[in-house]
C-alpha cells in the first residue's frame, strides 16, 4: 500500500518561538502548532501539547486500520457463533475504518 502523506514516524519537537513542531524521521516538517496570541496559560500549553503528540501518532494510528482483518473475523463468526450482534459489531467497525481511510487517503467515499 503506497500513502500520499510523509512517512512516520512523525515526533512531537519542543516549543521554538511559541510553536510546537511535527517532524517526520526524513527530517521534513509535518505541522506546526502555534500559540495563541493572550492565551499563554498552562491550560491552553497542555491542549496544544496534547494535539501536537495526537498529530504525531497519525501515521501509527494510520496503520493500525485493518478493515479486512475484521471482515474476515466476522465472516468466520458469522459461520459459527449464534450472537449476530457480535458479527454485526465487527463489520460496523470495518465500514467505519474503511471510510476513516478513504478520509486519511483524500478519496471519494460516496
Amino acid at each position: 500500500m503506497t500513502t500520499k502523506h510523509t512517512p512516520g514516524p512523525w515526533t512531537a519537537l519542543g516549543r521554538i518561538f511559541g510553536r510546537l513542531r511535527v517532524q517526520a524521521l526524513n527530517g521534513r516538517f509535518v505541522a506546526c502548532i502555534l500559540e495563541l496570541i493572550g492565551t499563554d496559560d498552562e491550560r491552553n500549553r497542555e491542549a496544544e501539547d496534547a494535539n501536537a503528540r495526537l498529530i504525531a501518532a497519525a501515521p501509527d494510528m494510520r496503520a493500525e486500520l485493518d478493515p479486512d482483518s475484521l471482515d474476515f473475523v466476522a465472516d468466520l463468526l458469522a459461520r459459527h457463533y449464534e450472537h449476530r450482534n457480535v458479527v454485526a459489531n465487527l463489520r460496523e467497525k470495518a465500514r467505519r475504518e474503511r471510510a476513516l481511510l478513504a478520509c486519511i487517503d483524500g478519496e471519494d467515499n460516496s
